[in-house]
């Protein structure tokens, strides 16, 4: 996932986005514009491109995850089994199948 930078979406009037949709969209898609729709001054909807909303569903489900107790006690867990090297790294688990692909040659 990229790093976000959160700025706040552009106001456009509901008139104004209908008439500009096509360029909207282009804009939020390409150049990562968020637009706050309004409707007699009230928000109505936003509109952002589609790899912004997926990082933004990315963001609140680690969010969610770090925030669940079973999540941060597992992570407790996990640390402690590393530092007692109950557990190995991407480096041991490399080696271990290098070795079994060299005995199977």
């Amino acid at each position: 996932m990229k790093k976000q930078s959160f700025k706040m979406p552009k106001k456009i009037k509901a008139a104004e986005a209908r008439i500009k949709f096509g360029e909207v969209i282009d804009t939020a898609r390409y150049a990562h514009n968020q637009y706050l729709v309004t409707k007699a001054g009230k928000p109505m909807v936003v509109i952002l491109g589609i790899e912004d909303y997926k990082d933004m569903i990315d963001m609140i489900d680690t969010m969610a995850e770090q925030l669940d107790p079973k999540f941060q006690e597992e992570l407790k867990t996990s640390r402690k089994e590393y530092e007692e090297k109950k557990v190995g790294t991407i480096e041991d688990i490399y080696k271990i199948l290098r070795r079994k692909e060299k005995s199977l040659a």
